[in-house]
């Protein structure tokens, strides 16, 4: 007869078996989602002509210090925003577009 699974295993067979309501893989996807999502509001509320304060967006937004600097890090590394610290906050804006040769 086959033990008990142990630790991690037993809760995802908790999972399997009583039916719960997500598994870590299902979890690591909704993270995922949201944060995509949320990127998009970011880029969204940056003024295409200006810039915007982290703290801007985090009141606009009405989200979590850490949610935002999640997003503001997938959207720079991503190479969608430009970050410049600024005393306590961030200064955030869309990149420059490079100049036509008109």
């Amino acid at each position: 007869m086959e033990s008990a699974p142990s630790g991690r295993d037993s809760r995802a067979a908790r999972c399997l078996i009583t039916g719960a309501r997500t598994t870590m893989n299902e979890t690591a996807l909704t993270l995922e989602d949201t944060l995509k999502t949320l990127a998009e509001r970011v880029v969204r509320s940056i003024p295409a002509d200006g810039e915007t304060t982290s703290w801007e967006l985090k009141n606009r937004l009405h989200v979590s210090s850490s949610m935002l600097c999640l997003a503001l890090g997938r959207l720079s590394a991503e190479n969608k925003i430009r970050i410049t610290p600024e005393q306590l906050n961030y200064r955030i804006a869309l990149p420059e577009k490079p100049a036509s040769g008109n």
